[in-house]
């Protein structure tokens, strides 16, 4: 009885609050509205669902609860405070610079399509093999970075951009054929590691980044691409999950499960973490990226696999993945977890507030911390993507700003010797 008011509380409290979040805004990339609004969906999924998951106990709804309306408070005091943007003399940015920078988009996205074949090399030479399963296999459990790889870095290279011509989707001088193939080579090199959840990311970016520019969602555009998301996954998970073959009992019902495990699992399994902690590692911890960090420039340090142990949520299926609740509550407590997801609220929040065309820094960031958000139902994506964020930003100097500014100068210094 009480566990069912609860049920009912969670969902009239989520739509509030998502509801809320769209009359503040009117925007469908505001953090909080997007971290309501998949909580939401997914928590009333596996409660229509009935008996098919484990059911959820009281303490982790509430602690759902809270962490909608903790998120929602914490986006409502950036909105209030309304913090100015960084001054950084680097972040003005002109259109001639922008010419320059897209030209040599297109040499690099080139450059990227040319180390395709390089890339393969890689891996397989790695793996010691050329199926796709094996080298998932040894990527996902035998493989231990060494140092900082220049092929490694690749495919992280053409989904950086990717993203930048996401950002020129509403430019009409800049041709979106580079837009098509730099996201062809960053689908297919991630495929090549045995990603499943890359495509997925690839056109989701794309998706979020549409949604940004033009605010508003066109149907026609987003449902084919939704099934071009769920086809691709399947895919993946037929490729990749199945070892030696494509099982003669993979049907429908099985995609179903796989589907329902992958994406609305972690919120069950989070259940049995909040219930028994100390059977669970703390693998996932916010400050791993120092600790990643230290292990690649020669430092000595235990670092676990970033692997989950499984747990089982329901009779058929099992998951690794726990929501980003994991990785908070293992290392700060509910409490602890609640705080920073009020911070993650507020901090997205500003990035919102500034999200603009003429400031790809800026963008970017907002794009990425959307696709995080909509990725903590999954597990944490903004503390132990800080790697990746910081990538990101490098990139975006070197290409919008430090290139143009090359350029100008080499250019100015030829021509002073000319004269």
């Amino acid at each position: 009885m009480i566990l069912g008011i609860v049920k009912i509380t969670f969902f009239l409290c989520s739509c509030f609050v998502t509801y809320l979040s769209w009359k503040i805004s009117r925007s469908w990339t505001y953090p909080p509205f997007v971290y309501s609004s998949v909580w939401l969906v997914c928590l009333t999924i596996i409660f229509m669902m009935g008996d098919y998951f484990y059911q959820l106990s009281l303490a982790s709804i509430l602690l759902y609860v809270f962490g909608v309306l903790f998120f929602f408070f914490g986006g409502l005091t950036t909105l209030y405070l309304k913090p100015k943007i960084l001054s950084i003399p680097i972040i003005i940015y002109s259109d001639s610079q922008r010419k320059l920078s897209l030209f040599y988009l297109k040499a690099i996205i080139i450059l990227c399509l040319i180390m395709m074949p390089a890339y393969w090399s890689y891996i397989s030479n790695l793996a010691g093999s050329s199926s796709l399963v094996n080298i998932r296999y040894f990527l996902v459990n035998d493989y231990q970075a060494q140092g900082i790889s220049f092929y490694a870095n690749i495919p992280i290279l053409a989904s950086l951009c990717f993203t930048a011509c996401l950002l020129e989707l509403q430019n009409k001088n800049f041709s979106k054929i580079y837009t098509v193939l730099i996201g062809m080579c960053a689908i297919i090199m991630l495929s090549m590691s045995g990603s499943k959840m890359g495509f997925v990311t690839i056109i989701m970016m794309w998706i979020i980044c549409s949604v940004t520019l033009s605010n508003k969602i066109n149907l026609k555009t987003f449902i084919p691409l939704l099934i071009i998301i769920i086809a691709g996954f399947i895919a993946g998970l037929w490729f990749i999950n199945l070892r030696g073959g494509v099982d003669s009992d993979f049907d429908l019902i099985s995609i179903f499960r796989i589907i329902a495990s992958y994406f609305l699992g972690g919120i069950v399994a989070f259940d049995q973490v909040l219930n028994n902690p100390d059977l669970y590692a703390a693998n996932q911890s916010m400050i791993r990226f120092f600790i990643e960090t230290y292990a690649k420039l020669g430092g000595e340090v235990d670092l676990a696999s970033i692997n989950a142990q499984y747990t089982n949520i329901n009779e058929y299926e099992n998951t690794n993945t726990y929501t980003h609740f994991y990785t908070y509550f293992l290392d700060i407590g509910a409490i602890g977890s609640l705080f920073t997801i009020m911070f993650l609220g507020a901090f997205t929040s500003y990035f919102w507030m500034h999200v603009n065309y003429k400031n790809p820094i800026i963008f970017f960031m907002h794009t990425s911390f959307i696709l995080s958000l909509i990725f903590t139902i999954y597990s944490e994506k903004i503390f132990l993507g800080i790697n990746p964020t910081i990538k990101m930003i490098i990139f975006t100097i070197f290409l919008y700003y430090l290139i143009p500014i090359i350029h100008n100068s080499v250019k100015s210094l030829l021509s002073d010797k000319n004269l």
